[in-house]
């Protein structure tokens, strides 16, 4: 391997060394599931193949905002993930209609973000919280 190669696994390893924070702020254009009304809809959150949360169920919506949580004393959105444990790591995101009988939840969509798209995300948000302006690529919005 050359020295290039040794550096960049190196920083690779301390980007996944790190715990990363995750706020699920919405969706939008989600089916109706429910047959009177629209979807109650609530977010799974995954990473590594192991549950880190749910969101709270927002009633009646087809394009749920859960960051309004932010600003409660308990915040539902947010999601603290542990340093990754496999050298490429994928958020998962699944979305869940909800209804009153456990386990008979309708899904409704799902996102999932690999690594290098987690470490681009970071960095951007760093770089906005530093007031620095990047207009993120079309590659997140896919």
């Amino acid at each position: 391997e050359s020295c290039i190669d040794l550096i960049l696994q190196n920083v690779r390893q301390k980007i996944l060394n790190r715990p990363l924070l995750v706020r699920v702020v919405d969706a939008y254009g989600l089916r109706k599931a429910d047959l009177f009304g629209k979807s109650d809809p609530f977010a799974v959150v995954h990473y590594e193949n192991e549950e880190y949360g749910r969101t709270q169920v927002i009633n009646e919506s087809l394009d749920p905002f859960w960051g309004a949580t932010a600003l409660q004393e308990i915040d539902k959105s947010l999601f603290k993930l542990p340093p990754a444990v496999t050298q490429n790591p994928e958020l998962h995101v699944d979305v869940f209609d909800w209804d009153m009988m456990d386990g008979d939840e309708d899904f409704l969509g799902k996102v999932r973000i690999p690594f290098e798209i987690l470490h681009d995300l970071r960095r951007a948000t760093s770089k906005k919280a530093l007031g620095c302006h990047l207009t993120p690529g079309p590659e997140y919005f896919q």
